[in-house]
Parts: C-alpha cells; sequence; structure tokens
C-alpha cells in the first residue's frame, strides 16, 4: 500500500467517525432547552456543510496522483480541523448547557 492510500484509508476513517459524531449531536438537539434548541439545529446545519466540504476535498484527493497528493493534503488538513473544531465547539456547549440544568 502506498503512503497516500494509508493517508486516503486514515482520512476516510477520521471522517466516519466524525460524521457518528454528527449524528449523535443532532440526537442531543431535540433534548437540549427550547431557548437553545435552533441555535443547536442551526450549528449541525454548519456541521453538515463542513462535512460535505471535507468530502469534496478527499473525493479531490483521491483523483490527485500519486505524485501531487503531498501537497493537496494540507488544504484536507485544513477541512479536516475545522469541522473537527467545529464538533469539539457543540460538543462543549452541550456538555455546558446540561450541567448548567
Amino acid at each position: 500500500m502506498t503512503k497516500k492510500e494509508l493517508y486516503q484509508k486514515k482520512i476516510e476513517g477520521r471522517l466516519e467517525e466524525l460524521k457518528d459524531e454528527i449524528v449523535i449531536l443532532k440526537t442531543r438537539v431535540d433534548n437540549a432547552k427550547n431557548d437553545v434548541q435552533l441555535e443547536y439545529i442551526n450549528q449541525i446545519e454548519k456541521l453538515k456543510k463542513l462535512e460535505k466540504e471535507a468530502e469534496e476535498k478527499l473525493s479531490e484527493f483521491k483523483q490527485k496522483g500519486d505524485d501531487s497528493w503531498e501537497s493537496f493534503k494540507e488544504s484536507v488538513e485544513h477541512n479536516w480541523d475545522k469541522l473537527s473544531d467545529e464538533i469539539t465547539n457543540l460538543k462543549k456547549k452541550f456538555k455546558d448547557e446540561e450541567s448548567s440544568k
């Protein structure tokens, strides 16, 4: 397996984990207080948009040749970091809201 293939598998696995976390967060929205529920819904929509962008970057990455993928790797990582950070922020908000109940 090439370095590109190994990296691709790693990113695909990480993206699947984030998709699972988004699904879990979506279910938590139903249990949120009414006054913050709309905010959470908007954040979930933002996460879904970032997820789509990450999937598009991964698709572009798959099309890159073995010699040009390294330069594209930074772009993939940037999208990954944005999505991951947003999920972390939303999880923190849920935790803060739940601890204030």
